[in-house]
Order: structure tokens, then sequence, then C-alpha cells
């Protein structure tokens, strides 16, 4: 088969490929980056990271600390982690 004929396989592939991943990929960025008069900012990535950052820290201590001691003290009283022959 000739180079030729195997890029001719490729058109298919690199279609859908473009359309299906590319296009919808760089139409994210694209809108990412205008807010809604379509001014171009960068608000968005500010509150997106902000958010992620430094809002959710209340939540890490009072929901997820407790978690972490409280499941293992549970399943250590109620003998979870005793390893006895049942022979």
């Amino acid at each position: 088969m000739t180079s030729r004929a195997r890029n001719l396989y490729l058109v298919p592939y690199l279609l859908w490929i473009g359309l299906f991943v590319i296009a919808p990929i760089a139409l994210i960025v694209y809108y990412s980056l205008f807010d809604v008069e379509g001014q171009f900012t960068l608000s968005n990535y500010v509150k997106f990271f902000y958010a992620r950052l430094f809002e959710n820290d209340t939540q890490l201590v009072l929901v997820r600390v407790p978690d972490y001691v409280l499941v293992p003290a549970d399943c250590i009283s109620n003998g979870i982690f005793d390893y006895e022959d049942e022979a």
C-alpha cells in the first residue's frame, strides 16, 4: 500500500477528531475568555480558582477532618481491625 493510500484513511479520523474533540475544546476556551457583554476578561478563571482555593476551607475543616478521625475510631471500637483466626 502506498503512503498516499494510507493518508486517505486518515481523513475520516482527522475530521472526527477535529469536529468532536478539538472544536468543542476550542469553543469552551474561547467562551471562557469573554464575559456576558462579549468583553475579553480573565475574571472567569479568577472566580473559578479563587473559589476552589479559599472558599471551601470551612467545609474541609468542619466536614472532612472529623470524618478522618471518627471513622477509624469507630472501626477500632467495633473490632473491625481485630484479626482472629476463625478456624
